[in-house]
């Protein structure tokens, strides 16, 4: 009997994601044995055996490239191509697996030459670490210029190199015979849908990271050293289109300048921040596959990895964060409440409500970077009337009311980009301030955002702070249809009164499973459970409290409508708030001008460049401006609300 072998993708647990494995399906013995690379098969260094004598299949109804084998107590989970012939499960009814077409690959002339050429690479990158050793040891001997551009033209030239090698394995899948599943037209015109027949088959993921994750590009090539980054002022690769295969340049054919778009009026430019519905939908012109495989190897940190410009969502991440307070009126209700408990149930209430809004796209998208020094500042009209209203003008947002929410936020740090920001209602005597700095992961079919950081509601009158941290972010599916989705426990606490809650952002799950849901469990301060809360943090959640029989709506944010924040017109606004600091980038990627939008962004980050080494030379150290450094990687807003009050008493 014929025996099968090829690769699947494996889940594994102690990774938490997903790692290729080379699979052998052995009908006679009734196994499934599998391995890290095919060269083991050859060295019979097994990764794991699995016997499918008495086992259980299981296809996931919405994926049918998912499937699990129970068998002996033990659960594992595979993931083959769009492609993988699971219709043979279903035909032949047999509880075994196996992909043919992969199982057919051959070590073909054109496979060898993909072989040397990487081969040759390596040896490339070996020999541009060693020159620059040298140069690192030689620096007093005058010949620092020369040594810094034979090596800058070496990485360009390796970088050359790395991407002709992904577009070969490319172009080898697309053009192989045996292979009826084909990349889809490198057309920007195309529109994502769920009929891509793009397989694993098609794309071998492993193959390319293997050949290409070893080689540094200009975005993560520098040492370790904290004075070595100047490629953290990079949101999108400035350089390249990964899409073509044209040489590198060594700049921009234009240099943007601050004149350049004279011709766009202001109107313009906000009309370029309102959103559309079409501009979800995310492009399927394999370039962000190819970009992703040409830098990242599995589990690797992306702070420092360049994105194609059309994977930019359109505001600041500073931006984003004002966006979490979307339903501004559930903030300042929180002090109306007059018992513990029901301000931490309002606590919550907002906290949970703060993610639809915050996350608005249904594709995963990148907010820009914000550059150092960057401000951000809005309000929210929460309906509060008063004849006796005035204007704080020395709170956050100086144009706004004291009865109103404002907010604002800072790119105080730039190693780690750390984002403090504060919000505030007087009337209500309420406060929260924070620092929040996310931390990427490549993880093989998905990319994780961690937030570090927490974040303090004060409740002035009753001398109560509430400590919360937030969930990690993931973008699933990236080769195919991208989702977003939110994951991880986060903590609610408040130590005077002792109440807290547990909640946790659940991750779909591999079979019949809905997306988005979250479970929250609420304690008093005698640490006994007295509510329980379900549902989508983006549709209905329902609270069931331990002294009534039914549950009830906690919170809908289908129909609860959103509050628009108030933003001072693009044409007031000073040089470093955020709209008006993007307002090009945002301006042509509203119109899909990717190079224009590309070199918006050049000449922001390059200006940043020049602005950290003229205080480095200078040995002058960044000063923020309205928040003031409380800690280690912690900023505090410098005016707040609390200490304006007590300096009036």
């Amino acid at each position: 009997m014929t025996i099968f072998e090829g690769l699947l993708n494996k889940w594994t647990n102690i990774l938490k994601g997903w790692q290729t494995r080379y699979c052998v399906l052995d009908p006679t013995q009734g196994t499934l044995v599998y391995y890290t690379s095919r060269e083991n098969v050859r060295k019979g260094e097994r990764r794991g055996v699995i016997l499918l004598k008495g086992a259980h299949i299981g296809i996931d109804v919405e994926d049918d490239t998912t499937f699990t084998i129970r068998s002996y107590g033990k659960t594992f989970h595979f993931q083959g191509g769009v492609s993988c012939p699971l219709s043979y499960l279903r035909k032949k009814k047999r509880y075994f697996i196996y992909q043919d077409r992969l199982s057919s690959v051959n070590t073909t002339l054109f496979q060898k030459r993909i072989l040397e050429a990487d081969g040759i690479l390596q040896i490339l990158i070996d020999r541009v670490e060693e020159l620059e050793e040298i140069s690192s040891q030689r620096r007093a001997d005058g010949k620092e210029n020369c040594y810094e551009h034979i090596i800058l033209s070496s990485r360009r030239l390796i970088e050359s190199v790395k991407h002709s090698i992904v577009s070969l394995q490319l172009a080898k899948k697309h053009m192989d015979p045996q292979t009826e599943t084909f990349l889809p037209p490198m057309n920007g015109d195309d529109k994502i849908t769920a009929d891509n027949n793009i397989s694993l088959e098609a794309l071998n993921i492993q193959d390319a990271v293997e050949n290409t994750a070893k080689a540094p590009t200009l975005a993560d090539s520098g040492s370790d050293n904290d004075d070595d980054d100047d490629d953290e002022f990079e949101d999108a690769n400035d350089t390249i289109e990964i899409s073509t295969c044209s040489p590198l340049s060594t700049e921009q054919d234009e240099t943007p300048t601050a004149e350049t778009n004279s011709n766009i009026t202001f109107e313009q430019y906000e009309a370029a921040y309102e959103e559309a519905p079409e501009d979800d939908v995310a492009p399927n012109d394999g370039t962000i596959i190819k970009h992703i495989i040409s830098q990242c190897s599995l589990f690797m940190d992306l702070t420092k990895i360049t994105l194609p410009t059309f994977i930019l969502e359109r505001r600041s991440f500073l931006e984003m964060l004002a966006d979490f307070l979307a339903h501004p009126d559930e903030f300042a209700n929180i002090t109306d409440y007059p018992t513990p408990r029901e301000r931490f149930i309002q606590v919550v209430k907002w906290y949970l409500s703060a993610f639809h809004a915050g996350r608005k796209s249904p594709v995963p998208k990148k907010p820009y970077n914000p550059i150092l020094g960057e401000i951000f500042q809005c309000s929210y009209d929460i309906g509060l009337s008063s004849s006796e209203s005035t204007l704080t003008k020395d709170g956050p947002v100086p144009w706004a009311s004291d009865h109103n929410v404002t907010f604002i936020a800072e790119q105080t740090s730039h190693h780690p980009p750390i984002a403090s920001f504060y919000a505030e209602c007087p009337a209500k005597r309420i406060q929260l301030d924070g620092c929040l700095w996310t931390k990427s992961q490549f993880l093989g079919l998905s990319i994780g955002v961690h937030m570090v950081g927490d974040a303090t509601i004060t409740l002035l009158d009753h001398d109560e702070r509430y400590v919360l941290t937030f969930p990690s972010a993931y973008g699933r599916n990236i080769l195919l249809v991208p989702w977003f989705e939110m994951g991880g426990k986060v903590l609610i606490t408040c130590e005077k009164t002792g109440y807290s809650a547990n909640i946790e952002f659940l991750t779909k799950p591999f079979y019949n499973e809905k997306k988005h849901k979250i479970t929250a469990t609420l304690f008093g301060p005698d640490k006994k459970e007295f509510c329980k809360i379900d549902g989508e943090w983006n549709g209905v959640m329902n609270a069931k409290y331990s002294e009534a029989k039914a549950a009830e709506v906690f919170f809908d944010t289908k129909t609860t409508p959103i509050i628009k924040k108030i933003i001072r017109p693009i044409a007031e606004q000073d040089e470093h708030e955020s709209r008006r600091m993007w307002k090009d980038v945002t301006y042509y990627l509203k119109h899909k001008q990717m190079d224009k939008a590309t070199a918006a962004k050049s000449f922001l980050e390059q200006r940043q460049r020049e602005d950290a080494k003229q205080r480095a030379a200078e040995s002058v150290k960044w000063q923020t401006k309205y928040f003031t450094e409380s800690g280690e990687q912690k900023w505090t807003y410098g005016n707040k609300l609390s200490k304006r009050i007590q300096s009036q008493s």
